[in-house]
């Protein structure tokens, strides 16, 4: 899978070095620093959406194995969820690299869990209907994923509010702690 490498905006603003990352400012006492939580915030978003990509595999195979058993408005809304998120990874991967957007593959990675979440809920009545105890267990890992998922990034946006409100005094991400 291709890699996601976000726009590196570090600029020199008086003594301290500058992010903008999804519309907000991070300060850092020196360039290393800056640079080294680009690149832990480009692993964070490529870890993210590699989980969303083995997910929607999961959810891909078992939406095939019950194709048959599935009503047609089911079918087409699930194939309807997993071709949106494979367009929405596709324009990511492809345009992570433009300035605008590294505030769009934010938004697009929780575009991408939220769908997962509806084709894993439309699955699971169809597998409940059917009483398919193997993909029910499927989908409950499948959909427990997706909470993760939303609940890491509800930390990240937590780690990041908890940042500006200190004004610069330290940013933790995937254990990662820079002092500015």
């Amino acid at each position: 899978m291709e890699r996601i490498v976000l726009f590196k905006g570090v600029r020199k603003k008086g003594k301290m070095w500058e992010v903008f990352l999804r519309g907000h400012r991070y300060n850092f006492t020196n360039k290393r620093k800056a640079e080294d939580f680009c690149r832990q915030v480009d692993t964070w978003l490529n870890d993210q959406f590699d989980q969303v990509n083995s997910t929607l595999v999961t959810v891909y195979g078992i939406s095939r194995s019950m194709h048959k058993f599935q009503h047609v408005v089911t079918r087409c809304h699930v194939k309807n969820c997993i071709h949106r998120i494979e367009k929405a990874v596709d324009l990511t991967l492809q345009r992570s690299d433009w300035e605008n957007w590294t505030t769009i593959s934010f938004t697009k990675l929780a575009a991408c869990t939220q769908l997962l979440m509806e084709a894993i809920e439309l699955l699971q009545v169809t597998a409940q209907e059917k009483g398919y105890t193997i993909a029910k267990a499927d989908l409950r890992t499948a959909h427990k994923m997706c909470q993760l998922m939303q609940a890491d990034q509800k930390a990240f946006e937590v780690e990041a509010r908890e940042y500006r409100r200190q004004k610069g005094q330290v940013f933790t991400l995937d254990n990662y702690a820079a002092t500015a």
